[in-house]
């Protein structure tokens, strides 16, 4: 068994000039740091630890040529220095060249042939801008491919470089539109066998639920999931969050009631041996696949019920995962096609969002919006400009000669020039009228949606809740396409809760026609705008939602004991 990049540097020794450094980054005196890295750098002896820590630095800082150049000298004088070319492939990766850092990875893994993940993470390396349907067909082709070949490898896993191997089904399938079931079941093979599950012991006395909450997904958790914290009974139901240290005062300074902690750790091992010390009859997983920690802890049969549901609204194809919670709305009849977990449908969207009372500032002057301009805004991750978009907006724009598209910008430049490569190649006569707008606050964004003249959703993947809340408690009207997966529904869903259909197509046409129609007559538009105010009460503050999901976690503990 390899061992990991991050053991290496252990092992490898630091000076205490390099400790130290790396101390004041750690307190958040990063330009004193940078400092005393660049003053080692003229030390022999420490130049090569110098380089490399002061690439990590100016990674966490975006600067990420400086970052690449670093590893680089360092790979000039020790070609076999496999921390800085993991570093270096890992930041070729942040800047979107995919080939350059699968280039990398399958490097580390020839020098090291037992260390199998790394070969895996370059054979899985994804696009994260599409060039077209076809671009799409091709990868996944070429992903079902290579993952057959990892089916018969004979090498083990070390279990506490799992978390950190990035060696997850890719984000990026479920932006493609297409059923995933087929490939996250063949990636879940991958593991299945290797991953050592044990069956956990059924529980006795008052049903133990535990809610798997990984690091940097809590803010969304609590946005829709807060509210069932709060409202499950405490006389039915023991409750935990499993999260890291660090989240604790996130849930404490949003959630009333007191709350079990169970902490997440820097070895996934200990990771693993927390949950299951825990006890617990039932693990709902927020999210599987955003990050590895939440991908294989299921692996590992933690307890005797697993489950998840809309925080990553598509299957896992993980086989320990029992049950997916969805709605009526969300996943119709013939939908258990695309789910290796069983679909459990609510009548309600699983879920209790509070309505905010947003206060916004819409003046379109302020916004950097001309008079005669019909604004269409779309503030969706642009992850999810799926090519079948630009369809869309340039039906949109071709019948509204005053039509402008808003983006927003990418946290990543190369993903908003990628995409803006590609508008001006499918849409030729109209990219010159999509803008991006600058990554903005959250202020900012509901000022765009209440000042835009429509709001657009984005197909396959559209508004998976938080922003199909915010446009509504702002009024703001969208206009979806009702997706064939759950993930192009939500929308959907949202507006029938509250007895909409006007603003829900059915075709690429219909959508266009919808969309100009919000855009260009003020009277329509004020009129659902008058509708969603009327009716959101039924979407918002939604407590039948929760005792829905108090029932399931009943029924679904006792059916095990």
């Amino acid at each position: 068994m390899f061992v990991s990049v991050t053991r290496q540097v252990a092992m490898q020794g630091l000076s205490p000039e390099l400790t130290a450094a790396i101390k004041l980054q750690r307190s958040g005196k990063v330009k004193e740091a940078e400092q005393v890295y660049r003053q080692l750098l003229n030390h022999v002896s420490q130049a090569l630890q110098a380089h490399s820590a002061l690439g990590v630095l100016l990674s966490s800082q975006g600067r990420l040529a400086e970052a690449r150049g670093h590893y680089q000298k360092v790979l000039e004088q020790e070609p076999g220095d496999l921390v800085a070319r993991k570093l270096l492939a890992d930041t070729y990766s942040e800047e979107g060249d995919v080939e350059s850092s699968a280039e990398h990875y399958r490097e580390l893994a020839e020098s090291q042939p037992e260390a199998w993940l790394w070969k895996l993470r370059a054979d899985i390396a994804s696009p994260t801008a599409f060039t077209s349907n076809a671009a799409i067909d091709e990868y996944r082709l070429q992903l079902q491919d290579r993952l057959t070949a990892y089916q018969q490898s004979p090498h083990g896993i070390d279990l506490d470089e799992l978390a950190g191997s990035a060696c997850k089904p890719p984000l990026s399938l479920a932006y493609h539109g297409r059923d995933d079931r087929p490939l996250k079941e063949q990636f879940a093979a991958i593991f299945a066998e290797r991953l050592p599950a044990e069956l956990p012991r059924c529980g006795t006395g008052k049903p133990h639920v535990g809610f798997v909450v990984t690091e940097g997904n809590e803010g969304v958790f609590l946005r829709g999931m807060a509210g069932v914290l709060d409202r499950l009974d405490s006389r039915q139901l023991r409750v935990s969050v499993i999260c890291s240290p660090r989240a604790e005062g996130k849930f404490k300074a949003a959630v009333r009631r007191d709350l079990e902690y169970v902490f997440t750790a820097s070895r996934f091992s200990t990771t693993i041996e927390n949950v299951r010390n825990a006890g617990c009859d039932l693990l709902y997983f927020w999210e599987i696949g955003t990050d590895c920690t939440n991908y294989f802890l299921p692996f590992f049969r933690l307890a005797p019920v697993q489950c998840t549901s809309w925080g990553w609204p598509v299957t896992s194809g993980i086989a320990d995962v029992d049950y997916f919670l969805s709605s009526e709305l969300l996943d119709p009849p013939g939908a258990e096609q695309h789910y290796t977990e069983k679909i459990v449908r609510l009548k309600h969207l699983p879920n209790y969002y509070p309505l905010p009372r947003y206060q916004v500032d819409a003046d379109r002057v302020r916004l950097g919006i001309g008079d005669k301009e019909h604004i269409y805004f779309c503030g969706q991750n642009p992850r999810k400009l799926h090519p079948d978009f630009d369809e869309l907006m340039g039906r949109i724009l071709r019948s509204d000669a005053q039509g402008v598209v808003a983006l927003v910008q990418a946290a990543k430049p190369f993903i908003t020039a990628a995409l803006q490569a590609r508008f001006e190649r499918t849409l030729p006569d109209c990219a010159n009228r999509i803008r991006w707008v600058p990554r903005m606050t959250q202020g900012e964004y509901l000022s765009w949606m209440a000042a835009a003249d429509c709001v657009l959703d984005t197909p396959h993947y559209c508004g998976g809740a938080n922003s199909t809340y915010d446009a509504f408690a702002v009024d703001a009207p969208v206009v979806t396409l009702t997706g064939a997966f759950h993930r192009g529904r939500y929308t959907t869903a949202a507006y029938r809760t509250m007895g909409i259909e006007d603003c829900i197509a059915a075709s690429a046409d219909g959508y266009s026609e919808i969309a100009v129609r919000l855009a260009t007559d003020s009277d329509f538009r004020r009129s659902m705008q008058q509708k969603i105010r009327e009716r959101r009460s039924a979407l918002f503050d939604n407590a039948h939602a929760v005792g829905e999901l108090e029932r399931f976690f009943c029924e679904a503990i006792a059916s095990t004991r």
